[in-house]
């Protein structure tokens, strides 16, 4: 999926570490992106530095999240993760 939004977005493919941090600049977009109507709303968020998670890699105990439909990538599953 990242592969496919940084080749419409830089116009050529990723791979390996270009890809890795292309991810993590569409992650932070997106963050932030989401961050905004929450402060808004008066609800505390803060953008941490994103993790890429391999496809092996688990969180467990987070039902739900958020589906975003990009046309001709696919579908994304965001989980907004909350700390005290």
């Amino acid at each position: 999926m990242f592969s496919k939004l940084s080749e419409m977005i830089f116009g050529m493919p990723m791979e390996g570490e270009m890809l890795d941090s292309c991810a993590q600049v569409i992650v932070n977009i997106i963050a932030g992106g989401t961050t905004t109507p929450l402060s808004c709303r008066g609800i505390a968020a803060d953008i941490t530095p994103p993790s890429l998670l391999n496809a092996s890699t688990s969180v467990e105990g987070y039902e739900g999240g958020l589906a975003l439909f990009i046309e001709e990538v696919g579908t994304m599953r965001i989980l907004l993760l909350g700390s005290n």
